[in-house]
């Protein structure tokens, strides 16, 4: 088989903010000295002045919320800051080490890769002009752009190519999303100056989507000569449009603008330096907090607006895209090796004891529908199983009678001594929104004879805990444009499983592989290693005056075609 593609295709938080959200002022930051605006907080023509905080207490204004901007049309802007919210800090500057997909939404801005997978699924040409791929799929060769360089001048060679993927391999762990993609990794070495030669010991079809992601995204040789915990606070050096300037943890990450730039994606509007200025990129964990300080002007862009914001932004005039992550549901990801999750009648009674269309009709939004399969319905290898996995709470507890799990007195069941007592860890900030949906299940769960503990947990303690085994359930989903996301969470469980897994991997047909990879995910249904919840989406929302802002897909952002329209 050969494969070869051608190259066709305000200022930060004001110190009222600051105070508001349990943080230091800032004296350096050239905004309103907050108790200048006290005084101040409303207008009698009902726009807000006050802080992202009190944001959230537009209604006390006397007017309504803000009057949003008719959207800009005409020439792209040239100059000017775009301010993003994003829920959370990873602690962390390295995108080959970054788990939190709005982390590296930012870090993107910084590194390009060889590949870029556009919002409908197809992979197109961005570092590698082109490539062939061999008949088994085992040897990728990528062809690289001419006059490429990294913002500190270095040029880009298929020697740096390849010393990045040698690295991300000995990074084991580390690189905790990479690991999956270059798994029977056998060799990489550079043809020539611009020629890259990939070979895997296994057939590996999920690797041309790999080389789209951030996590893969190609670093500078001064990045690659520093141990992973300099990567992390220094930051990386890549090729992409915008240069890490500043971070202040758990407050904000600046990017400036770098010249020369002129490699984007064919299919970008626009190709050469961004438009903006600089990207800042503000750390906030509330949604609410953050969708008062995009009505009230303190951002122009937000992440992760809460279900319970949608209306509330759309009305205001913001525009809004909810478009479903690729990849995992929803989830609750079982760890089927160990305590009772080792028995599945306990896995099949956490599957069918949950009535999702009534808890989140409660709980979400029209546009998060109940899951109906592993994957969301965006996802190469998608199939709707939503009947294996139906409410059936007479079936769950027959499942767990059957098995010898016996309520106890305080209602809780218990087989040879051990109570069935789990841990569900959920990711603090990010998971949250989801918290209501969480206790309505905990009860429900409980009603079964399940003791379910929700606890919160930082994304670098999610990251550890899930490498060591170290716990029962996680709440999670992980967004990948590619079925074999598969094999990052269920890999090692039994030898059927193993097989299907590597089967669809060496199958570059979609329709085959898509038969194979709902062969995989039916096994995984009916040995309930996961609970399917609801469809994950990206609700990302922005001020109309912002334009031209360019989506993977994965809902990831590229600011370099973005400007942001003057009054």
């Amino acid at each position: 088989m050969s494969a070869d593609v051608g190259d066709g295709v305000p200022d930060g938080l004001r110190d009222i903010d600051r105070m508001l959200l349990g943080l230091e002022p800032d004296p350096s930051d050239p905004g309103v000295l907050w108790f200048e605006l006290v005084p101040h907080l409303c207008r009698t023509d009902g726009r807000f002045y006050g802080g992202a905080a009190l944001a959230v207490a537009l209604a006390a204004c006397s007017g309504g919320p803000p009057t949003a901007t008719t959207a800009a049309t005409g020439e792209p802007v040239v100059g000017g800051r775009l301010t993003h919210r994003i829920n959370a800090d990873a602690g962390c500057l390295d995108p080959a080490q970054v788990r939190l997909r709005f982390n590296l939404g930012a870090l993107r801005q910084v590194v390009d890769s060889l590949t870029f997978q556009r919002d409908d699924g197809t992979v197109v040409p961005w570092l590698a002009r082109s490539w062939e791929i061999n008949d088994d799929v085992t040897a990728y060769t990528f062809h690289l752009r001419d006059g490429v360089t990294f913002s500190d001048g270095t040029p880009l060679t298929a020697q740096v190519v390849a010393d990045n993927i040698t690295t991300l391999q000995t990074m084991g762990a580390t690189a905790s999303i990479v690991a999956p993609y270059l798994q029977t990794l056998q060799s990489v070495r550079a043809v020539d100056t611009s020629t890259v030669e990939v070979r895997f010991g296994s057939p590996q079809a999920q690797f041309l989507q790999a080389t789209s992601t951030p996590s893969m995204g190609i670093v500078a040789p001064a990045t690659l000569a520093q141990d992973t915990g300099t990567r992390c606070t220094a930051g990386v050096v890549g090729t992409g449009p915008f240069t890490l300037a500043s971070y202040r943890a758990n407050d904000a990450i600046d990017l400036n603008r770098r010249t020369g730039y002129d490699w984007a994606p064919a299919s970008f509007s626009h190709r050469g330096d961004a438009y903006l200025d600089s990207v800042r990129v503000v750390f906030v964990p509330d949604a609410s907090v953050g969708s008062g300080m995009l009505l009230s002007g303190q951002v122009d862009m937000m992440a992760d607006v809460s279900s319970e914001d949608f209306q509330r932004v759309q009305d205001a005039g913001m525009t809004f895209r909810p478009r479903t992550n690729p990849g995992f549901a929803q989830s609750y990801f079982v760890n089927a090796r160990r305590g009772p999750l080792q028995d599945e009648a306990v896995r099949r009674a956490l599957l069918l004891g949950l009535d999702r269309p009534t808890l989140l009709g409660a709980t979400a939004s029209s546009f998060e529908g109940p899951a109906q399969g592993v994957f969301t319905p965006n996802t190469p290898g998608y199939a709707d199983q939503g009947s294996m996995f139906a409410y059936d709470p007479d079936a769950a507890a027959r499942a767990l009678d059957e098995a010898g799990w016996v309520p106890g007195p305080d209602g809780v069941r218990a087989k040879d001594g051990q109570r069935l007592a789990l841990t569900v860890n959920y990711m603090s900030p990010t998971s949250l929104q989801r918290l209501p949906f969480m206790e309505l299940a905990q009860q429900e769960y409980g009603k079964l004879g399940i003791a379910m503990t929700l606890n919160p947990v930082s994304a670098t303690e999610d990251v550890q805990l899930r490498s060591r085994g170290d716990y029962d359930l996680r709440f999670n989903s992980l967004s990948r444009g590619d079925a074999d996301v598969l094999t990052s969470e269920f890999t090692g469980l039994s030898p059927e499983l193993d097989a299907l897994l590597a089967r669809q991997a060496g199958l570059s047909d979609p329709q085959e592989r898509a038969a194979v990879v709902a062969q995989a995910t039916a096994y995984i249904l009916e040995h309930a290693y996961i609970v399917p919840i609801n469809n994950s989406i990206a609700g990302q929302a922005w001020n109309p005056r912002v334009q031209g802002l360019t989506f993977d897909d994965t809902n990831t952002p590229s600011f370099n075609t973005a400007w942001v329209a003057r009054d």
